[in-house]
């Protein structure tokens, strides 16, 4: 937990309660692992590669 709040400080530059740090990092982590998704999908990329790209095969 304590690495996403310091990436979002170092990020964003705010000063942010750590629970507000913590969901926005959360969040930001989600939404990068569903546009590399969509990005790979629309590369013809195989999903065994994003499957072992994103340590979930």
């Amino acid at each position: 937990m304590i690495l996403n709040y310091t990436y979002y400080k170092l990020r964003f530059s705010r000063s942010e309660h750590f629970n507000r740090g913590y969901k926005f990092a959360k969040k930001y982590f989600k939404k990068s692992k569903v546009v590399y998704i969509y990005e790979a999908a629309t590369n013809v990329t195989s999903l065994d590669k994003i499957f072992k790209t994103l340590k979930i095969a």
